[in-house]
């Protein structure tokens, strides 16, 4: 249980700073600008909302289960999409 912690935690630091990393390299939009992207989600919250391990999110994105768009070295998930897995994975 601790182990998954750790990875999790991991995971989150690598994000944050491949975020800070590409932040020079996104134009400024402004707050009213309408997000394209509102409805994706990151592999940390999927792994929240499924209950499932970062392997598990791995392998399943691998295999076609879940579907991942990739933007910027990061996996992004379909909010609806994950919803609809839901009671597959918390049987």
């Amino acid at each position: 249980m601790e182990n998954k912690s750790i990875i999790v935690l991991l995971l989150r630091i690598i994000e944050l700073l491949l975020e800070i990393r590409n932040a020079n390299a996104r134009p400024l939009q402004p707050l009213d600008y309408p997000q394209p992207f509102e409805d994706l989600i990151s592999n940390l919250e999927v792994m929240e909302i499924l209950k499932i391990s970062p392997i598990t999110l791995y392998r399943n994105t691998k295999k076609g289960m879940i579907k991942a768009r990739r933007m910027g070295g990061l996996s992004y998930y379909d909010r609806k999409e994950i919803e609809k897995l839901i009671p597959f994975f918390l049987k």
